[in-house]
């Protein structure tokens, strides 16, 4: 199979699933449980409703802790235009975005978290790997990266 396609298919498999995570219990103490909307969502309201509270460093906080929520769908719609760069900082920071609540609250993480965490690693990582592979790189150079990854 072309690595091309393979990319391309396990880029729509993990953007279905990014979506499926929102709609699975994601967080939960004793019966009760937040599902992944209720979470973003909750996320959000909290920065609407301090919003002229809001110091800087709050909206720094709040933006690491909500980063792959907002740029995840953002750079599926406009990956091809953006440098390496800044994709390998998107997956950067989406990885320590989304592992921090391990740190946080581990045990009372549900399946939405995981497969949340899946994709918000394997989605800016399969873009990254698709820019890499698109750009004018050598058969070996392009087969190497993927070997190694």
């Amino acid at each position: 199979m072309n690595k091309k396609r393979l990319i391309n298919g396990l880029l729509i498999l993990m953007s279905a699933l990014f979506v499926l995570s929102f709609m699975l219990p994601a967080y939960g103490v004793d019966s009760d449980t937040l599902y992944g909307h209720d979470c973003a969502n909750f996320a959000l309201m909290g920065l609407m409703q301090n919003v002229n509270e809001f110091s800087i460093s709050d909206f720094i906080t709040f933006s690491f802790y909500n980063f792959p929520n907002f740029i995840i769908p953002l750079t599926l719609l406009i990956h091809w235009k953006l440098n390496k760069i800044v994709l390998l900082f998107i997956v950067l920071v989406s990885s320590a975005s989304a592992g921090y609540w391990i740190i946080f609250d581990a045990q009372n993480l549900k399946i939405g978290y995981w497969l949340w965490l899946l994709c918000c690693i394997s989605l800016p990582t399969l873009m990254y790997i698709k820019r890499v592979l698109s750009q004018k790189t050598t058969k070996s150079e392009a087969t190497e990266l993927l070997d190694n990854f």
